[in-house]
């Protein structure tokens, strides 16, 4: 029979290895996360996050004298939109070696009663295994919030053709027509989408950008620039700034032909909070990321195991526009 013994990190080892994480260099892309409204339901009596939405009203009509008003308009509630918050779970087994090796000069005996114990000398083992569970989970809400580019209503570009700047701003008209509540808007996009671009503002023919900046000086918006804050950032377009994201985790189309992006208004903060913007979806949590040690004495092994609750869902369809662009 096995014999077991577990831990579950203290706060504020987490909060080490999550600070750790964002100040890494060689950490991955994380480029749509900052961009979605979020939203907590720790507590609260239900599990799901119901977001509320007005009917909409006709603008006011002339008076008339001697007239009662005979046709109020009706104030209510449309469908609410309903997140619901599910657990995400990664697990790593710790191999001997990084048992072994996390303190020098220590013994393995020794490096799992400190991890055990939460003992301070445990964190930069600890928080080099919480860095890859924390990554794995980011690396699930980045795919969960990008697939909802597929579902947008509105959609511009032709299956198998490169992106272009027409294509774009087709995006941009298609949702400020929408009238938005916010225009704190945001092109993603994969590298492909982006060298498409660049080049087309070099050369090419009908919308090439080299026909409108003759000097050429103008061009260097697209140029390459090392992108240390590992969000994604890769210039801008008509003053909105566009954003790379990973290929392998953007949702494709037309048998895998196509890449799915996507021209969003962004979102800021919580939206039920004064200043916060509606975007165009959110991440709704119910609790933050925990993470976990148990060490098998039969099985001289050590698991680690991080959860996260939480989902993503659409706020609005009118505050995105899908771009369709060939994936090669």
């Amino acid at each position: 029979m096995a014999v077991t013994t577990s831990t579950t990190v203290a706060n504020w080892l987490l909060s080490e290895a999550m600070s750790t994480l964002a100040l890494d260099p060689l950490r991955g892309k994380l480029v749509l996360m900052k961009l979605l409204n979020m939203s907590d339901i720790s507590g609260r009596s239900t599990k799901n996050r119901k977001i509320r939405k007005k009917t909409a009203i006709a603008a006011a009509v002339d008076d008339t004298e001697n007239a009662a008003f005979s046709s109020p308009a009706t104030f209510g509630v449309d469908s609410n939109i309903t997140i619901t918050p599910t657990t995400k779970v990664q697990g790593v087994q710790v191999t001997t070696d990084a048992v072994e090796l996390s303190l020098p000069g220590a013994t393995r005996a020794s490096v799992i009663a400190a991890i055990q114990s939460n003992a301070p000398e445990s964190v930069p083992f600890i928080r080099d295994v919480m860095t890859e569970i924390l990554e794995a989970h980011y690396l699930r809400a980045e795919t969960d919030g990008m697939a909802l580019f597929s579902g947008l209503s509105e959609s511009v570009g032709t299956t198998n053709t490169t992106l272009s700047f027409a294509t774009l701003l087709s995006a941009l008209l298609g949702v400020l027509d929408n009238n938005p509540a916010s225009e704190d808007l945001a092109f993603v996009l994969d590298e492909v989408g982006v060298s498409h671009l660049r080049a087309l503002a070099a050369s090419g023919s009908g919308a090439a950008l080299s026909t409108i900046f003759t000097s050429g000086a103008q061009l260097d918006f697209f140029a390459h620039r090392p992108d240390v804050s590992r969000d994604g950032s890769r210039g801008g377009f008509a003053g909105i700034p566009i954003f790379a994201g990973n290929k392998a985790i953007m949702a494709t189309a037309n048998a895998a032909v196509d890449r799915v992006g996507a021209l969003i208004v962004a979102g800021r903060g919580e939206t039920g909070t004064p200043g916060s913007i509606r975007g165009f979806a959110e991440m709704s949590e119910r609790y933050a990321p925990s993470l976990g040690f148990q060490y098998d004495l039969a099985d001289d092994t050590l698991l680690a195991v991080g959860r996260w609750c939480w989902a993503v869902g659409e706020h609005t369809d009118e505050h995105g526009n899908k771009i369709i662009y060939r994936a090669t």
